[in-house]
């Protein structure tokens, strides 16, 4: 309770999470026995069924409804038991893999910049080798809205959770009433059925274990799978005499076992997000791709990658500088580091193999950002701490070595750093190897 964010919004209990922090101490003791009362009848609260739900913008066109993504408001005090019931299910999950090895969304230590770190280190490996690569890339509508709650309580049985919280479980699960919240106005009621419910706690573990056995068809197809959430992108290596036609067949039969999971699962994937595409230098097919909001191209040259986020670049430091009357250079050089940089960062693992004509123009914005701010690359540096782009890129790369020799995130990037059957060193480390290129 006392980990609660005082600003997080209240729910439809009108209690709000700074009074709850407030007064952590004294509601310890009941919370607890109220814990192991819910456990002990596996009965979820009534109190706790109703969800307000407040749209929010995602892109396109403002007046269609299909464009605004749902957040879901509940209790407050429903989050602190959810957060306690997760903590006694999810290290088991993680501890046996029901999740999966490949899944990157919701678990700790791994995330979208760690999923387009290995795909891209994957790939430029097999290219390296004069392979091509079959891409597949499709997306589950609806996701978390999309989840038949007896097959779910099924996966749990399977995967060995306790009895009792299965039962929780299937309590959780039960229909709960919403409305909608728009500008103090308010729908009328109607039910949440067969999901797991957007913005509850417990809800990314359920829809992940859901979800984690959409890799067996992909597997017995002979492809690898890699998943963030609902996103679910498969590919494998080709040697590079293998013909792109036989490819394509083989990457349909891939798309064909998967439709058939869905079909089992009572899931379906939206039509306009399937995308099959190979990967080669010299008999690329297909179109351009978009992954974990990185645009790729059957070559993977990452340029429309790299045009799309220099227009976007240009675009943000113009809006930056135009707040030059408000802010002084200290606090120019801050938004640019919070709205800016964090922007651009985000993609260096998917286009630091791009070529350096490429990659200039993106520094040329920052240039361009130091030269209307009066300050030269040395000042920016020495005073600001604000290193040039390329320096950037080049420590972030540094830094995902440096967090595979320590032992840090996945171990499937770890694997290209280090090895696990090198002789010991004499202080008790591992001995390392250079990587290869």
């Amino acid at each position: 309770m006392e980990d609660l964010e005082e600003n997080s919004s209240t729910g439809p209990d009108d209690l709000s999470a700074k009074i709850i922090q407030k007064c952590a101490e004294e509601l310890a003791w009941p919370v607890t026995l109220l814990v192991m009362r819910i456990i002990a009848c596996m009965k979820w609260p009534e109190l706790w069924r109703t969800h307000w739900i407040i749209p929010l913008y995602k892109r396109n066109a403002v007046f269609r409804a299909k464009h605004y993504r749902g957040i879901h408001l509940t209790a407050q005090m429903s989050k602190v038991v959810e957060r306690l019931v997760k903590g006694m299910m999810e290290p088991y999950l993680e501890r046996t893999g029901a999740y999966g090895l490949n899944q990157f969304a919701y678990r700790k230590d791994r995330g979208a910049r760690d999923l387009i770190l290995l795909v891209v280190l994957e790939w430029l490996q097999i290219l390296d080798n004069r392979g091509k690569i079959a891409v597949h890339c499709s997306d589950v509508a609806g996701a978390f809205d999309r989840v038949d709650s007896e097959l779910l309580a099924e996966k749990l049985r399977i995967a060995g959770v306790h009895p009792r919280l299965i039962g929780l479980m299937i309590s959780w699960l039960e229909k709960r009433k919403a409305k909608v919240l728009v500008g103090g106005e308010t729908s009328d009621e109607f039910e949440l059925m067969n999901q797991v419910f957007q913005g509850t706690v417990l809800g990314p573990s359920l829809w992940n274990l859901f979800y984690a056995d959409a890799k067996d068809p992909i597997r017995a197809a002979g492809f690898k799978e890699l998943m963030f959430a609902d996103d679910l992108h498969s590919y494998r290596g080709y040697s590079g005499h293998a013909r792109n036609c036989y490819i394509r067949k083989q990457t349909q039969k891939c798309e064909a076992e998967l439709q058939k999971w869905g079909a089992a699962n009572k899931v379906t994937f939206e039509p306009d997000k399937q995308h099959m595409s190979i990967i080669s230098l010299h008999e690329p097919e297909g179109e351009d791709f978009k992954m974990m909001g990185v645009w790729f191209d059957p070559k993977l040259t990452m340029e429309r990658a790299i045009t799309e986020l220099c227009n976007k670049l240009r675009w943000k430091v113009t809006t930056l500088l135009r707040a030059r009357e408000i802010f002084d250079t200290r606090g120019l050089i801050k938004q640019f580091k919070a709205r800016i940089l964090s922007y651009v960062e985000c993609r260096t693992a998917a286009i630091y193999h791009a070529n350096a004509t490429a990659l200039d123009q993106i520094d040329r914005q920052y240039n361009r950002f130091l030269r209307e701010v009066g300050l030269n690359r040395e000042e920016a540096l020495m005073v600001f701490h604000l290193a040039p782009l390329a320096s950037r890129r080049d420590m972030a790369m540094l830094g995902v070595i440096h967090r595979a020799v320590l032992g840090k995130g996945p171990e499937q990037v770890r694997k290209y750093f280090a090895r696990s059957d090198a002789p010991k060193h004499p202080e008790g480390r591992q001995a390392l190897r250079r990587h290869s290129k």
